[in-house]
């Protein structure tokens, strides 16, 4: 999707496509990256938002991650059942976070959106 740059800072690597991505009656993933595996200190940012057309029941997303120390985390980016309108990111997720290498960071629909509609926009940074 988009090349990795050694060196170069943070740059996309992955993205969802530009008319986003609709929440669904099911627990997929949204995005991922996998993680250079180079024994670096690897570093990513969420850039998203999220426009809910109808009020929601479910539809809760995080980010999945392996911390520098090797713990798998689970981060909320959104959290399910929100209301009509314009959502941002939420949390740590929303700042600069640290990743091991040789891992994969992913953006995972984690509960099913068994009421209303709403479309996610993501694109990872990473390095």
């Amino acid at each position: 999707m988009f090349p990795f740059v050694p060196g170069g800072g943070l740059q996309p690597v992955a993205a969802t496509p530009a008319a986003g991505f609709p929440m669904q009656n099911a627990t997929p993933t949204v995005l991922s990256w996998a993680v250079p595996n180079d024994g670096n200190l690897h570093e990513f940012i969420i850039c998203s938002c999220k426009v809910v057309t109808s009020a929601e029941t479910g539809g809760l997303v995080q980010v999945s991650f392996t911390d520098p120390g090797g713990t798998v985390r689970n981060l909320t980016i959104y959290p399910g059942t929100q209301g009509a309108g314009f959502q941002a990111t939420t949390g740590a997720p929303s700042s600069l976070m640290c990743c091991q290498a040789g891992t994969t960071v992913s953006v995972n629909q984690v509960s099913a959106l068994s009421a209303g509609a709403s479309t996610l926009w993501c694109k990872l940074l990473g390095s």
